[in-house]
């Protein structure tokens, strides 16, 4: 998957989750630090990334910074 897809996936993720909140979100857009991420959506966001990389991720090597914005988490699920 490429990074533009996993975007689109991101962002259509979000739009399911905080509807009109999401539109403006970008690849770039801080999520954590601009509260579009609250702490139980960030445990959603940590579900989907794994769902789309189709293996777990050891929550113990996730940083804030790697789920700080969709192409940071790209990184996370392409690792």
């Amino acid at each position: 998957m490429s990074e533009d897809e996993f975007v689109d996936q991101a962002h259509e993720f979000l739009q399911q989750r905080i509807g009109d909140q999401a539109d403006g979100v970008e690849g770039d857009t801080e999520l954590v630090a601009s509260g579009i991420l609250d702490s139980l959506l960030v445990l959603e966001f940590f579900f989907f990334l794994e769902e789309v990389r189709g293996s777990a991720i050891d929550p113990e090597e996730v940083s804030v910074e790697a789920l700080s914005t969709i192409r940071n988490a790209y990184r996370l699920v392409v690792a």
